[in-house]
């Protein structure tokens, strides 16, 4: 069975979206690949550790079911505390501007991290995106909600997740060696789960 939980939300009076938690089955695996593919033109393999989410468009007869987004998150480990402590944010303070001098330095400082949110362009700005990530949100926040979520924004994301309540981490884009072209360039962003609507 590769559906390991579930939701749904109604987005309009035909349709609902549907998100389901996979389990890493090659079946699985190459859906996302070629889902990937399809979306920024280069297949992305799922990156070890992470959880699998495939967000779906399904009207309400359940007679057509269509994947429309897919996404990915690696939850902090509890052996991650031993080496970064999480930071706590006092009161109503948000995290200050912090230059990281690595990718790595920012992604590995006990964190949980959005690895990957894509949406099929024929289903852009629909809210099937926004209702993915606030999906995989509440996945983390229910794993452990004390400390930040991070990801890395391409340029074109940016407004997206800031829409979603995530801060720049940094003021600059940190450069990157990809092959892939939006993810030449990634900006750090951050969400503390205090600013998180449960």
């Amino acid at each position: 069975m590769s559906c390991v939980t579930s939701c749904s939300c109604t987005m309009s009076s035909s349709t609902e979206f549907v998100v389901e938690q996979k389990e890493l089955t090659d079946e699985n695996i190459k859906q996302f690949r070629k889902f990937t593919s399809q979306s920024v033109g280069q297949s992305i393999s799922v990156p070890e550790n992470n959880v699998l989410f495939f967000g779906y468009r399904v009207s309400h007869q359940g007679a057509v079911k269509i994947l429309v987004c897919v996404g990915t998150v690696r939850p902090v480990f509890d052996d991650a505390y031993l080496i970064f402590p999480p930071y706590k944010f006092p009161g109503e303070h948000f995290f200050p501007f912090t230059e990281y001098p690595t990718i790595n330095s920012f992604l590995e400082n006990g964190c949980h991290i959005v690895e990957y949110i894509f949406t099929d362009s024929y289903y852009k700005r629909c809210g099937y995106g926004s209702a993915l990530l606030t999906h995989m949100e509440k996945y983390l926040h229910n794993l452990d909600n004390s400390v930040v979520i991070r990801l890395l924004a391409s340029s074109k994301a940016v407004r997206f997740f800031l829409k979603q309540g995530y801060r720049k981490a940094s003021r600059a884009p940190m450069h990157t060696s990809s092959s892939v072209r939006i993810f030449k360039d990634l900006f750090p962003m951050e969400k503390a789960f205090s600013y998180y609507p449960v």
